[in-house]
């Protein structure tokens, strides 16, 4: 029953996490529009890939649950 209970609150916490990660990327990637006009798109481009790739790598290491 412990291991279920802890298994959910694993699963609520990656869920969270990915929204967070969308509603970001989401507001970043609105203001792109704008930047664009201004020429740093390439910019914003660039750190939208970095902070996916930093997300991915980190999310197996902060979602473990102790015994």
């Amino acid at each position: 029953m412990v291991y279920d209970a802890q298994k959910a609150t694993t699963t609520i916490h990656e869920r969270v996490d990915k929204i967070r990660c969308i509603i970001a990327n989401t507001k970043l990637n609105l203001c792109c529009g704008g930047l664009q006009e201004v020429r740093e798109a390439e910019c914003l481009e660039i750190a939208l890939v970095e902070d996916e790739i930093a997300y991915h790598g980190s999310v197996g290491l902060s979602m473990s649950v102790p015994d």
